[in-house]
Order: C-alpha cells, then sequence, then structure tokens
C-alpha cells in the first residue's frame, strides 16, 4: 500500500508555504489487503511500511519555510493496517512531512502550531527529511501507533498534551516496539518541553534516539495514569550503546535512569471538576520546576498572567 491519502502536497518552490485553518476529518482509506498474510509469507524483515500521511503528506524541496497552523485532523480511519515489524518506519501516520534542505542559504524550517489531532488510526505527527522544525501549542488524543516521531534534523515540541495513545499489533523479532507516546530520533538533537502525557496505554512510553545522535531531553512534562512496560525505550538492545532520555524537572511514575530534579508519583493532583489533564491549585507540580525563564509556561494572550492550553 503507498503512502499518501487525504491531501498530497509537493512543495518545491523557494518561498514560504502558509497551510492554515484546514480541517481533514472523517476520511477512511479502503484497504482490501490482508497484511497478517503478507507479514506471515515474508516475515517480519521484509513486510512493511505503509500508510504514512493519511491525513497529509507534506513533501518539501528547496522550501524556505513551511508553517501548519490550526489545523484539525480528526477522525481519519483505516480499513486494515500493519502489525509493526524489524522494517523501519513500519508504522504510519496521519500527517507525515519529508524532504526539505540543509544546504545554504537557508536550512528548511517547519512550524506545527494550534493544531489538534484526535481519535486517528496509526500515529498522529511524523517529522522526517531534513527540516528544522517546531511542534508547540498541539493537543493529540486518541491515535493508534504513537503521538509524535520526531526525526529529521533538529526537532523540539513544545506546550503538546499527549493524551491516550493506544498501541496495535507488533511482531518485531529484534527491534523494541516504538509505539510510543514520543519517538526521539532526531539528527541533530530533539527537545520535549511541557509536553503533559497521560492515559496511554503502550509498551514503551517513550524512545531514546539512536545511538549515532544526540540524547533526547524531556524537561519540565507531566508523566501520569498511563500503562506501559518500561518508560523509555531504544534502538538497539545494548543499553550501554544506546542513548538514553535525560528527563529534568518532570513528574513521572517511576525514578529514570538518567534524570535530575524530578518528582516521582502517580497522583500529580489533577483538579477534582475538569479532571485530566488540568492541575489543581494545590498540586506538587505547580512551580516545583526550573525557574530559569527559558523553561516558563507560554502565556495566555488572552488571559495575563494564565498558561496557554494545553500548559500547566
Amino acid at each position: 500500500m503507498s503512502d499518501g491519502g487525504a491531501l498530497n502536497l509537493w512543495h518545491f518552490a523557494l518561498d514560504t508555504l502558509y497551510i492554515e485553518n484546514v480541517e481533514i476529518s472523517h476520511n477512511q482509506v479502503l484497504d482490501h489487503a490482508d497484511y497478517w498474510a503478507i507479514v506471515n509469507a515474508f516475515g517480519p524483515d521484509e513486510a512493511g511500511s505503509a500508510h504514512r500521511g493519511r491525513g497529509l503528506l507534506l513533501q518539501l524541496g528547496d522550501t524556505r519555510q513551511a508553517i501548519l497552523r490550526n489545523c484539525i485532523f480528526h477522525e481519519n480511519r483505516l480499513s486494515s493496517a500493519w502489525p509493526e515489524t524489524n522494517v523501519a518506519l513500519s508504522v504510519g501516520s496521519v500527517l507525515r512531512t519529508e524532504g526539505g534542505t540543509t544546504y545554504p542559504p537557508w536550512r528548511t524550517k517547519l512550524l506545527i502550531e494550534d493544531c489538534s489531532f484526535t481519535d486517528n488510526d496509526e500515529g498522529a505527527v511524523q517529522v522526517t527529511g531534513l527540516v528544522d522544525y517546531d511542534i508547540r501549542n498541539c493537543v493529540i488524543r486518541g491515535p493508534h501507533r504513537y503521538g509524535i516521531w520526531m526525526g529529521a534534523n533538529t526537532g523540539r515540541i513544545e506546550n503538546v498534551l499527549i493524551d491516550s495513545v493506544l498501541a496495535r499489533d507488533y511482531v518485531g523479532t529484534f527491534k523494541p516496539s516504538q509505539q510510543c507516546a514520543i519517538v526521539f530520533n532526531s539528527q541533530m538533537g530533539t527537545d520535549a518541553h511541557n509536553v503533559t502525557v497521560t492515559n496511554c496505554s503502550v509498551r514503551n512510553l517513550l524512545a531514546g534516539s539512536s545511538p549515532w545522535t544526540p540524547q533526547a531531553n524531556f524537561n519540565s512534562g507531566l508523566v501520569a495514569n498511563n500503562t506501559f512496560q518500561s518508560i523509555e525505550t531504544h534502538w538497539v538492545l545494548d543499553p550501554d550503546y544506546d542513548q538514553r532520555v535525560h528527563f529534568e524537572n518532570c513528574y513521572l511514575p517511576i525514578v529514570p535512569e538518567d534524570g535530575t530534579d524530578n518528582l516521582i508519583g502517580s497522583e500529580p493532583g489533577f483538579d477534582s471538576e475538569l479532571g485530566m489533564p488540568w492541575l489543581s491549585a494545590g498540586s506538587e507540580c505547580i512551580d516545583s520546576g526550573t525557574t530559569d525563564s527559558l523553561f516558563a509556561d507560554l502565556e495566555d494572550p488572552d488571559n495575563p498572567g494564565f498558561a496557554l492550553w494545553p500548559s500547566q
């Protein structure tokens, strides 16, 4: 099955691409392939991958900048899906970006902000190619597979809620499952700041960066009410070779292997009326992190003094 779906865009001009106020919702890929039969016939080392960019497949060339803003991806479904195999990128996505350039006179910049991804089959966001990118002020609820797959050149996600990621079939024999809330694998570094991860049911909550890329950082995050076997997994089976995720100023359910100044617990103090992910005024998470302004919550421009949703 080929990639692409409801909307395929190719942008090879030198200017800036804007995609704003677009809704891609209630689509279904009618796929009659029997993927389990393919896996059984050819094995997990040969079978895969497909279903990448089933809502929007964005392919960039010598693009200066691409901006995806105020967009909605909702109820995009598949009639059939690959099980996760040993093949790279064997799990699909609703939004996938590819391409870009790192050659002078500029490097392609990608911004995804103020978008919502709710109740979609496959992963929510997958960034690949050569872009430097930011994903901020986004809400991801109920995706299958994963929340964000951070590839490409350098990546940063900020002020993002990832809720209710649900893992699907897995038949890999040697590679740990990458059906996670966040997969870190940008070539020049990945950072996640002020990210809330709740209600996910996955084998591994996060996937650390590969051994040949910089260490991933998870700062000022809240992780609670998830079901998982491991809080993080890696790209090969040798733990001394893989990169650990560095957790700093986070609320976590268990002590991480690499962390600084984290709170450990299972009751962060969600608001009794609003529920998850909103914190109550008495939560120990509030004002418990660093005082460095670089990591401060984003302020709501319409409500000065209050954090911008989904910031905590």
